[in-house]
Parts: structure tokens; sequence; C-alpha cells
């Protein structure tokens, strides 16, 4: 798009100046979703093994297993009264994937009051963990 001769890729800057930029989201009526990651931990939550959850998403254990040391962080954090703010600025993600992992742990405390996995994630958390260890 252009804006006063100027190449314009930037959402925001197009907005701001009252430029309708339709996204496919809107185009289809695409609402937010749940991100993978999310989807990927809720997976290991409800028991899978990593060779069903690699089948199933085809992501990597490697990349599985980062996404659990991240969920392990914030959902500890989140234990202990962190607010978004401040499991943001300790984690370095983003606020959207901090509350998606909330709702998470919220939900499996909630459906799953023994929930084998979590307790065992954050008593990692608690006792501290090698890198890359998702248990």
């Amino acid at each position: 798009m252009f804006v006063d001769g100027h190449c314009e890729t930037d959402l925001a800057a197009c907005r701001a100046v009252e430029i309708a930029v339709p996204t496919r989201g809107q185009i289809r009526d695409i609402g937010p979703g749940v991100s993978h990651k999310a989807q990927i931990v809720q997976l290991y939550l409800w028991g899978l093994q990593f060779t069903e959850i690699e089948l199933r998403t085809r992501y990597s254990e490697s990349a599985i297993k980062r996404y659990l040391a991240d969920f392990r962080q914030i959902a500890a954090l989140y234990a202990r009264g962190a607010s978004v703010p401040e499991i943001r600025a300790a984690s370095g993600r983003s606020a959207s994937l901090i509350s998606e992992y909330i709702a998470l742990y919220e939900r499996a405390r909630r459906e799953f009051p023994s929930a084998p996995r979590l307790a065992d994630l954050l008593e990692v958390a608690r006792r501290g963990s090698k890198k890359g260890d998702p248990r």
C-alpha cells in the first residue's frame, strides 16, 4: 500500500491515519485462536507422550520441551502471585501467550485436580531444572 508516495507496510500506521487494511482474519471471520504452543502443552497435560504429540502437531521434541519449559516458568510465576506484566518481564513472552498459559493452568487445576503432569512441571519449577528438561 502507498501512503503519501511511500510504501507503508505497518498495519498500525495505516490504521492510525484511518486507512482500512482488512486482514485475513477479518475477511474470513477468524477470531484469535489458541496458539499452537498452548495446544501442545495441553496435549502434554492430558497425558500424551512426546511421540504422540510430535505426530499430531508435527513439532519436534526439542520444540515441545521448549514450550513446556516456558509454560512451567509462567505457571510457577503465576502460582506465586506474579502479575502478567511481571511474568512478561521475567519470561520475555507475549502477554497473549502468558494469558493462554494462565488459562490452561487454571483449566488443568479445575478439571484435573490431581493433574500429575501439572504437579510434576510445577515441582521442577520449585526445585530448579536443567535447561530443556520438561519434567
